[in-house]
């Protein structure tokens, strides 16, 4: 019963393990293919997420990189820019506003003045009308 046959495997010279080295390797292989797998689950392409990853990365870099105030006239303009058309957006907004406000006080006086001028006329008539009552009878 304890015996092992050559024919069944029990020998150990005919099983070669691998080195340290190379199952090192081999492990770190398929951490990498797991960690690809897990990063990917979920996207339809997970190398254009890693582009543009390192593109952000990048422009981050680029923009620290720069120091303060020296090359940077680009972005000096386009913040320039930015702000010049949030002023005038701004006043845009205002003299609209402003002109809104003047031309309903004009309408509303003007509105005013008719009504004032009927109902001046309608007194005048009822008073003429009563007036000449007077006289007749």
């Amino acid at each position: 019963m304890g015996l092992c046959l050559p024919c069944l495997g029990g020998q150990s010279d005919d099983y070669d393990q691998p080195s340290p080295e190379t199952k090192r390797r081999q492990q770190a292989a398929a951490a990498e293919q797991r960690q690809k797998a897990t990063e990917g689950r979920g996207l339809k392409d997970p190398e254009n997420v890693k582009r543009k990853q390192q593109k952000r990365e990048e422009a981050e870099r680029k923009a620290n990189s720069q120091p303060q105030g020296e090359g940077g006239l680009k972005t000096d303009r386009q913040t320039d820019r930015q702000t010049d058309r949030q002023t005038d957006r701004q006043t845009d907004r205002q003299t609209d506003r402003q002109t809104d406000r003047q031309t309903d006080r004009q309408t509303d006086r003007q509105t005013d003045r008719q009504t004032d001028r009927q109902t001046d006329r309608q007194t005048d008539r009822q008073t003429d009308r009563q007036t000449d009552s007077f006289i007749y009878v």
